[in-house]
């Protein structure tokens, strides 16, 4: 169960209320869209850094005349970079990122990632201090966008 506010006031209290609400809410799905934003360029960069090593590896072998041969299928060029040193040093750099990232993964899901849960006042301190990057909805049963914020949030949290 996560942790509600409680608000007993009525009239334009309550209007001032629900507009601090959606304003709040408006926030942090802003916040939730931009540190995505920022993650997926941050590994575009990364990929992109890969594919130009490999785009040097390419040139350096053709500047050597290790490039691909007239008449040579392409069959056979996968042969002739087996023993490449360069190749072989990123292929192995590639595997071992995948393999953090994959513990990196599997970490983060027993830490609860990936799944959107309700939460009490007494949990919540731990709850957040134990992951790098969370995501908070306070919310309140009678608001409809806390329940659609909620439907919008438990399918973010399956992919993330």
């Amino acid at each position: 169960r996560r942790p509600t506010a409680m608000s007993k006031s009525h009239g334009l209290g309550s209007a001032l209320d629900s507009a601090m609400m959606g304003v709040t809410q408006d926030a942090v799905l802003k916040n939730v869209n931009r540190d995505l934003e920022e993650a997926a360029a941050a590994e575009a960069a990364s990929q992109s850094q890969e594919d130009s090593t490999l785009e040097h590896t390419r040139e350096a072998l053709a500047a050597a005349g290790l490039g691909k041969r007239e008449g040579q299928s392409d069959d056979d060029d996968d042969d002739d970079f087996d023993d490449d040193p360069a190749l072989r040093a990123l292929e192995q750099k590639r595997i071992a990122q995948m393999k953090a990232m994959h513990a990196k993964k599997l970490q983060n899901q027993a830490k609860g990632h990936g799944e959107l849960r309700d939460i009490v006042e007494e949990e919540f301190l731990a709850e957040c201090c134990k992951s790098e990057r969370v995501v908070v909805h306070f919310y309140h049963a009678d608001f409809e966008r806390c329940k659609i914020a909620d439907k919008h949030l438990r399918d973010i949290s399956k992919k993330h």
